[in-house]
């Protein structure tokens, strides 16, 4: 646990706009421990370390797209949800307010006028927040320990990510169109059934 942080587990129900503002600080308070971090600034200034990929979290880390900029890397992004709105964005994906939920609703696919109406305000607040909150802060994060001002803003750098992976499958999350490079992956940790054996049974 971060220091001085609240257990997740024990905090009060949030409000909407309070949930959004506690985990956009969490993801700058995590990029802040990350990117200062000795080990991980040894490899950024080698010279001699190589590496093909980032695989990371997709949530409230953007700070990870300013990593694989310096390692001039590509990064997969892997969501434990179905996506959200802003990682569609990432990879192209339409996304109509229509009957794509917000993340932390509970609005089916077969949304209302009123429900639609809400779940397109609450985008439109995450999408503004994102803008003008969340990003400004990760480039100042990256700006700070990156030592250069010619970074790219992370606004940029989000477009170049080359693999979505969304914990959904189609048999049984709501039909949603998806480009080729967000791959549902759902089901993955489930293994191959053994067969059953053969039981006789006398009466």
């Amino acid at each position: 646990m971060i220091a001085g942080s609240s257990d997740l587990f024990k905090r009060t129900k949030f409000t909407f706009f309070k949930e959004m503002k506690f985990y956009w600080d969490l993801g700058f308070r995590l990029c802040d421990i990350l990117i200062q971090h000795k080990e991980l600034q040894d490899i950024i200034n080698s010279k001699r370390e190589k590496f093909d990929v980032i695989i990371s979290s997709a949530f409230f880390n953007d700070c990870v797209f300013g990593i694989s900029y310096m390692l001039d890397i590509p990064v997969i992004k892997m969501c434990a949800l179905d996506g959200t709105k802003w990682m569609d964005e990432w990879v192209g994906n339409p996304s109509p307010y229509a009957y794509l939920t917000q993340v932390f609703s509970d609005y089916g696919d077969r949304m209302n006028f009123w429900q639609r109406t809400l779940n397109t305000l609450s985008e439109i607040y995450v999408k503004l927040g994102r803008i003008f909150y969340v990003i400004p802060q990760h480039d100042a994060i990256l700006r700070k320990y990156f030592n250069s001002s010619n970074i790219p803003s992370v606004s940029v750098l989000q477009k170049s990510t080359a693999l979505l992976m969304i914990n959904q499958h189609f048999s049984i999350g709501y039909s949603r169109p998806l480009m080729p490079n967000t791959v549902e992956i759902g089901g993955i940790h489930i293994n191959t059934p053994k067969k059953l054996n053969s039981v006789s049974i006398s009466v």
